[in-house]
């Protein structure tokens, strides 16, 4: 009966059967998934505080939803801004079993060290989450945004650096165009006008139908 009032967009029955589900439930998995459900409902009204409470809730049941339900409360925890309690979530959930799960959290816990200043320190933990979980989706844009990082420093070999390997990891990514004329640019920057050169022409070769290619051409 949730799933169908959600369907429809009727949000107050659809919060009083969750309501429900949660006091009533038969079973403790019963139970965690009507509070997981109701986690999920809060998160998307963007009614944070009572999203993490059913999250924890959830985690605190032993069942099949344990970790996930952690998950999610760390990112609730990371769209309302708790970077603090965030962290620490991330870093418990670093240790979970689920290889998934575990790698969602270490990406996460990379992503708050930047955004709380440790750019240093968020560099470090992309590259190592990268080498630790090469098969990730999260594992090109963890090399990109060390290269990012690097970048912002004003640190020009560092960011010739990780961008080259950034580029090797991920050839094909979405973002490797974009890495391609950061690379350019910094190379001509740094007076390698010869690699500079070749990294246009490989870019251009590559990616002909990106705006990066044709900015490439006037630079």
């Amino acid at each position: 009966a949730a799933e169908q009032c959600g369907a429809r967009k009727m949000s107050e029955e659809e919060l009083k059967y969750l309501q429900c589900a949660v006091r009533y439930a038969p079973t403790p998995e019963s139970r965690q998934e009507a509070f997981f459900r109701l986690g999920t409902y809060y998160d998307r009204a963007g009614k944070h505080k009572p999203a993490q409470e059913a999250f924890q809730n959830a985690a605190a049941i032993k069942g099949p939803l344990h970790e996930k339900a952690r998950l999610f409360r760390l990112q609730s925890l990371i769209r309302s801004g708790d970077f603090a309690e965030a962290m620490t979530v991330a870093a418990n959930l670093s240790k979970a079993q689920a290889p998934d799960l575990r790698a969602a959290a270490r990406y996460h816990l990379a992503s708050l060290y930047e955004k709380t200043g440790d750019k240093t320190r968020a560099a470090k933990e992309y590259q190592a989450f990268a080498k630790e979980f090469p098969e990730s989706e999260f594992a090109a844009p963890a090399l990109y945004n060390a290269a990012l990082i690097a970048e912002g420093s004003g640190d020009a070999a560092e960011t010739i650096r990780r961008l080259r390997a950034f580029i090797q990891f991920a050839p094909k990514h979405e973002l490797t165009p974009n890495a391609l004329y950061k690379l350019m640019v910094t190379l001509q920057d740094t007076g390698k006008m010869e690699e500079a050169t070749g990294t246009a022409e490989r870019l251009v070769r590559d990616f002909p139908d990106s705006l990066f290619a044709v900015a490439a051409l006037f630079r």
